[in-house]
């Protein structure tokens, strides 16, 4: 786990950044084809706030064709629109759980104040 800090010039809670810098394709976490990562760099402070995955061309390619094969695949087609819905209801659910997490990762991968951010 990655840990954030807030600074006096950023006044937010202390929060925690559990960074996987691996690729989720079909129903796995793999890393890339290159295993290629680099740091997201906050540009006020200069300090890493997490690692990311570098995807390439095959990684994208592998997720394209496993989603191919899921949706083309009998069972998917059988799982009624409702209970497709609710899977992305789900995720919907989770952004909101984590907001502040994701939030603070975004804020200072992008540099901006967060007294700007969440008014």
């Amino acid at each position: 786990h990655l840990r954030a800090v807030s600074s006096s010039s950023q006044p937010r809670a202390e929060a925690h950044i559990r960074a996987v810098a691996k690729l989720f394709i079909n129903k796995e976490m793999v890393d890339t084809v290159g295993g290629s990562v680099y740091n997201v760099i906050d540009p006020c402070t200069e300090e890493t706030v997490c690692q990311a995955t570098e995807e390439s061309v095959g990684d994208v390619d592998g997720a394209v064709e496993g989603a191919e094969v899921v949706c083309a695949s009998p069972e998917w087609k059988r799982v009624p629109a409702c209970d497709r819905g609710h899977v992305l209801y789900k995720v919907a659910d989770l952004v909101d759980q984590h907001i502040e997490e994701l939030s603070d990762v975004e804020i200072r991968n992008c540099g901006k104040p967060y007294s700007e951010v969440r008014k």
